[in-house]
């Protein structure tokens, strides 16, 4: 009975050392074979300290053959478990082919930046010109926004583009390097780039604190700012919240969000970001982590506008992950 109760115990101590010596070692090395190589061996050497002193509580004479063969068991265990959950990987969306209109900045701070231009339809061009900033962090669109035909229709000259670390733009080999200064920075680069002294700048969400940032950096370089569905700066005026996207999904939606938040491996993902970024980002590259957040966004996509008669087109330019993380 005695030696029943610490081999149990024992497995559970060796399940929680495991967990410890993952997370220890993730935020030493981001090797994602040596902090799940870490854990395994502790689960397995605690496993079989554990079991050893439980035989020989109960008087077993083979302690040391039934040890090891209980915490081999143990391991393989493990092993199949983490196969089928947090190894096996959420499917990568297919890379579909970029729109014709879609062109490149390759900018001094070392982005590779996707855009797209509505050019003026009349002549002379209206200045400056007109820069689209999306929300997220990290949720580009597709195409020129709402009022960007209207603009470059007035005359405008109209850019929108994918920030770094989404859509079509460079993913960082580091993803600490996803700052608010790197994007404020490219931003600028941008304005040198078109050779413009002003920008007149209309940001969405996130896109609305990117321009706040770049006007707090470069107030004289900043024509006019439009900050459309920015996130609530007066949270006291909203006691009951301002409403989210998935508070308007249908059960089929819901479902499938509960079976994208669940995913073991993402949660195993969402710890690992906690206690090394890098770590994580070994665990789970760019294109599957994109791809998860994709499918997260398609499935709330119908509840982020005002009506919900007219469906939110889906398109194929991904999220960002790790840069909104």
């Amino acid at each position: 009975m005695l030696g029943g109760a610490v081999v149990v115990l024992g497995l559970v101590a060796a399940i929680a050392l495991a967990a410890l010596a993952v997370g220890v070692v993730a935020y030493l090395a981001a090797v994602p074979a040596l902090f799940l190589g870490a854990g395994l061996v502790v689960a397995v050497g605690v496993c079989f300290l554990a079991s050893r002193w439980g035989l020989r509580v109960s008087g077993v004479r083979r302690v040391w053959s039934g040890a090891a063969g209980f915490s081999v068991a143990v391991g393989a265990a493990i092993v199949a478990l983490a196969a089928a959950t947090v190894l096996h990987p959420f499917p990568a969306q297919p890379k579909a082919a970029v729109p014709q209109d879609v062109r490149y900045w390759e900018l001094p701070t070392g982005s590779r930046i996707a855009y797209v231009r509505a050019a003026p339809a009349q002549i002379p061009v209206r200045k400056p010109p007109v820069i689209f900033l999306h929300g997220g962090p990290g949720t580009p669109g597709e195409g020129i926004p709402t009022g960007g035909a209207e603009l470059a229709a007035e005359g405008f000259d109209v850019y929108a583009y994918d920030q770094v670390g989404a859509g079509r733009s460079t993913r960082l080999t580091e993803v600490t390097g996803y700052t608010v200064r790197r994007q404020v920075d490219d931003l600028e680069a941008i304005r040198v780039r078109l050779g413009a002294d002003q920008l007149i700048l209309v940001g969405r969400s996130w896109g609305g604190s990117l321009t706040a940032q770049y006007l707090a950096a470069h107030p004289d370089r900043v024509a006019k700012a439009v900050v459309v569905a920015p996130g609530a700066i007066w949270p006291q005026a909203f006691p009951d919240g301002v409403g989210e996207p998935w508070n308007a999904m249908n059960p089929a939606q819901q479902a499938r969000y509960d079976d994208l938040m669940d995913n073991p491996r993402i949660l195993a993902l969402s710890l690992l970001m906690g206690v090394n970024p890098e770590a994580a980002h070994a665990f789970v590259p760019d294109a599957e982590a994109d791809s998860w957040m994709h499918e997260v966004a398609l499935t709330g996509r119908d509840g982020a506008s005002c009506s919900r008669e007219v469906a939110t087109p889906p398109h194929d330019n991904l999220q960002g992950f790790y840069v909104n993380q």
